[in-house]
């Protein structure tokens, strides 16, 4: 799990490389949306901290 620009998501980094973003927005406690990032420019571009377990 991390934040992404201020977001909770699920990051998929292997070797440290960030390769896809799951952001998700959260209404109350239901998820209403998820957007898959992909697009090397734009992963570029995000604010990405990794959450602790």
């Amino acid at each position: 799990m991390a934040l992404v620009n201020g977001a909770v998501a699920i990051i998929v980094a292997p070797e440290g490389h960030l390769r896809i973003v799951l952001a998700f927005t959260v209404d109350g406690e239901r998820v209403t949306r998820v957007d898959v990032i992909a697009d090397p420019g734009r992963l570029r571009s995000l604010e990405v901290a990794v959450l602790d377990e």
